[in-house]
């Protein structure tokens, strides 16, 4: 991401991507990607590789077709996104968890 509408209408469907990997640098870019997300009917796995903390856990994003998630990104100060029990609950709730089948996850340690 950054991606404008430009690219959207020369290329209006992903329908042969399987595998994404995003960086989300802003909260703009966190809407584009759901915008991506509608348009690839067939991606299997999505991966953050790095994330404002605003968009991890991505419990909004919706698309019947994710199987794989991968929330090990960074976040802006260059640490790596740790789940709490809380987040933990909620992401199991959400739409792309609950049909979520391989999770990589990195979770606190309880205190």
């Amino acid at each position: 991401l950054p991606i404008d509408q430009q690219f959207f209408s020369i290329i209006p469907k992903l329908e042969n991507l399987l595998s994404l990997t995003v960086a989300i640098p802003t909260e703009n870019h966190r809407l584009q990607l759901q915008a991506l997300l509608d348009r690839a009917p067939r991606l299997f796995s999505l991966a953050f590789k790095f994330c404002v903390t605003s968009a991890m856990p991505p419990y909004r994003y919706t698309s019947s077709s994710i199987c794989r998630l991968d929330l090990q990104g960074y976040d802006p100060s260059r640490r790596r996104h740790r789940y709490d029990i809380r987040q933990c609950m909620e992401l199991s709730r959400s739409s792309i968890g609950i049909q979520c089948r391989i999770l990589a996850i990195e979770v606190e340690k309880p205190k």
